[in-house]
């Protein structure tokens, strides 16, 4: 099955480049211009991993992540950051907003694919222990109800006359009328 990548970039350029590096590849490509759309089509289409521009209109990359990673719907989703060579990247801002790492603009087919491939790989691992996490505890087979029906002073009785031949004690030990 192919894997989900959403692009969140608005230079036409890197669209371009991202289709012909991943054109190739196992890949369902989303391209989106701008931080609002790339939020609610991250919660729609649910990729395997967001590519997000540090600069870019609506919302930049790092409020992209944020909004990502604090939904607990998408939380699991690696977000790679896209920074310009000439581009202040603010490593704090981008840690705070739980980023899965970053790629520096202009880049090499093999490296952007690399780094895609552990972002993906290390999101799934993530994915797996959060599931494990959040699955629901078992119901145990008897209730409470039932063992303090079992503890009523008939109940014990009950308990121990079932099987008298093995009981050391009579009955009127246990329970006198």
């Amino acid at each position: 099955m192919a894997k989900k990548i959403l692009v969140a970039d608005d230079s036409i350029t890197i669209q371009k480049v991202m289709k012909m590096a991943f054109a190739n590849q196992d890949v369902e490509l989303t391209i989106i211009d701008n931080g609002i759309d790339a939020i609610k089509k991250t919660k729609e289409l649910m990729p395997d991993l967001v590519l997000a521009d540090v600069l870019m209109p609506g919302k930049n990359g790092y409020e992209v992540c944020k909004a990502i990673k604090s939904d607990s719907k998408t939380k699991h989703i690696p977000v790679l950051l896209l920074v310009g060579a000439f581009e202040t990247f603010d490593e704090n801002l981008a840690r705070e907003a739980g980023y899965d790492g970053h790629i520096t603009k202009p880049f090499d087919t093999a490296t952007l694919l690399s780094k895609v491939k552990e972002a993906m790989e290390k999101g799934k691992e993530e994915e797996v222990v959060e599931m494990e996490i959040e699955e629901e505890p078992k119901e145990p087979e008897e209730s409470f109800e039932s063992l303090e029906e079992t503890m009523e002073p008939e109940g014990i009785y009950e308990l121990v006359t079932e099987e008298p031949e093995e009981s050391i004690y009579e009955p009127e030990e246990i329970a006198p009328e």
